[in-house]
């Protein structure tokens, strides 16, 4: 019996010890080098961090705020005079590829000052592999505290539909699957879930459990990528999915699987949640849903034959979307309609993701969405003269 408790005594203590000296030299377990860990969110870009790299033949420098967001430092108070405009989104407003200066919100809070340094300011929540519920909680953990005017929330109608489902945990390549808050309905009410509830418990907890898990992860069930790959189609396989979740977001109604179905119809209750806490508050909401770019222009006819099996549909993500934004009566942005207009500027993406082009074409569609929405006064000749 002594040996017993003396075994238990001397468990807790070194992990214990273990515990304070992961804290000490506040060791990492992120799920990237960018990313910070958040027991809410999941995760948010590396607090205070600035990185420069190599992209596409020119430096992108790469600089996350205090709060872990790629932007500028805000003040949650808001001056007198002050109106704010509060982005959600996941890597195309994270927007890695290009610089700051050229992402499509900070284009728009050019716009709408005319150029200067103006009553508006544009403050960015995005973070990369963000799912829409993520998207509202960060809204109600930071983004309502900066007393925004307008929220506008930027849609990715294919990760989305796997990042906001539970049941799609583990089946969309996605490595951060782990740490990601999912949403269920509990009573009618939307709450996050996660995957393993319990390790997620310990490592919000405990910083030495994130730390041995990423460990085993990485050196013990040796996760590579190939070896990612063949899980990943382990689990579809196990699941009898004829194929990858992703592409059947791209389906019609009557053609997707069970799963993606029931992932479109959680993602139109996250958004309309989202809705109805904007609407609330008095707080206009904007979407704007940025295509997947084998959409766009030609390409996607070729995309299509890669998935001879499965019905896809252009523009179907456009379609549903804009029919459920018309049942909400709201405005929303197309950004597809504009890159099929603009080829030339839109192409090629970056990595998948919007070239400087492509942002500054985001950036003008919601420009003259908020005008025309009457949320945002067109600025005058004279004041657009005196800016230049």
């Amino acid at each position: 019996m002594h040996r017993i408790a003396l075994s238990t005594i001397t468990l807790v203590l070194a992990v214990a010890a273990f515990e304070g000296l992961c804290r000490l030299l506040d060791v990492d377990f992120n799920p990237h080098a960018h990313w910070q860990y958040h027991p809410e969110l999941g995760w948010t870009q590396a607090r205070s961090k600035t990185f420069t790299e190599r992209k596409h033949g020119e430096n992108v420098i790469v600089q996350f705020n205090s709060l872990g967001f790629r932007d500028l430092d805000h003040s949650f108070f808001k001056p007198e005079g002050v109106r704010r405009i509060v982005i959600l989104g996941d890597s195309f407003s994270e927007a890695l590829q290009v610089n700051l200066d050229d992402t499509y919100w900070r284009q728009l809070q050019l716009m709408l000052n005319g150029g200067q340094t103006g009553p508006w300011e544009v403050i960015n929540l995005g973070v990369g592999d963000y799912g829409s519920m993520q998207e509202l909680l960060a809204l109600r953990r930071y983004g309502l505290r900066f007393e925004p005017d307008i929220v506008i929330s930027q849609i990715f109608p294919l990760n989305d539909i796997c990042n906001n489902t539970l049941e799609l945990a583990g089946l969309c390549k996605s490595r951060n699957d782990r740490y990601r808050p999912y949403a269920a309905l509990r009573q009618g009410q939307l709450v996050p879930v996660w995957d393993q509830p319990l390790r997620h418990k310990l490592r919000s907890s405990l910083v030495s459990f994130g730390v041995l898990e990423r460990a085993y992860l990485q050196f013990v069930a040796q996760e590579t990528g190939q070896v990612q790959e063949r899980q990943h189609q382990a689990r579809i396989a196990q699941r009898g999915l004829p194929a990858d979740p992703l592409i059947y977001t791209l389906a019609r109604d009557k053609d997707q699987i069970d799963q993606v179905r029931r992932g479109w119809s959680m993602t139109e209750r996250i958004l309309e949640e989202t809705a109805r806490e904007c609407r609330q508050r008095g707080i206009p909401w904007l979407p704007v849903v940025v295509p997947f770019f084998a959409r766009v222009g030609t390409a996607f006819p070729e995309f299509q034959r890669s998935y001879p099996h499965v019905p896809l549909a252009r523009d179907y993500p456009e379609q549903r979307l804009r029919r459920f934004f018309h049942r909400l009566e709201v405005p929303s942005v197309m950004a597809l309609e504009i890159f099929d207009e603009y080829p030339h500027l839109a192409l090629p993406p970056r990595g998948g993701h919007l070239n400087p082009n492509a942002h500054r074409l985001v950036a003008q569609a919601i420009y003259r969405q908020l005008i025309d929405s009457q949320w945002v006064e067109p600025l005058t000749t004279r004041e657009v003269g005196e800016s230049q």
